[in-house]
Parts: structure tokens; sequence; C-alpha cells
């Protein structure tokens, strides 16, 4: 499994379980090389960038995702 898919499932599942319960989804999609997240309906959680993976300046993490940091 791809590193892109295994972090994708997650925000897949919230769309889903959004969807079943009749709540709008979550339609903020992350860069293909963004940490891996947590997903609720309303919030993106990013585990924080480990070595050798990209990271985002704090100036520019919020067109990003605030919380995807170093």
């Amino acid at each position: 499994i791809s590193p892109y898919l295994h972090a994708e499932i997650p925000r897949r599942q919230a769309w889903l379980r959004a969807t079943a319960e009749g709540k709008p989804p979550n339609r903020f999609r992350p860069l293909s090389f963004a940490p891996p997240a947590a997903w609720t309906d309303i919030a993106v959680d990013y585990a924080p960038a480990e070595m050798a993976m990209p990271c985002l300046m704090p100036e520019d993490a919020a067109r990003f995702g605030a919380n995807w940091q170093c």
C-alpha cells in the first residue's frame, strides 16, 4: 500500500461516516505529501512531520493545515 493511500484511507472513512449520518463531509483534500492525519467532520489533526518528511514553515501552515508542522 502506498504512503499516499495509507494516509488517504482515514479521510475517506470520515467522508463515508459523515455521508451515512446525513452530515456534510469535510471537503478539504490534503496534498499527497501531507503527513498522516486523524479526520473528523470539521477538522484535520495532522501527525507531526517526521524525519525526511516535508514540513511547512509557520507562516505557510494556515494555507494547508494549521497544525501540519515539523
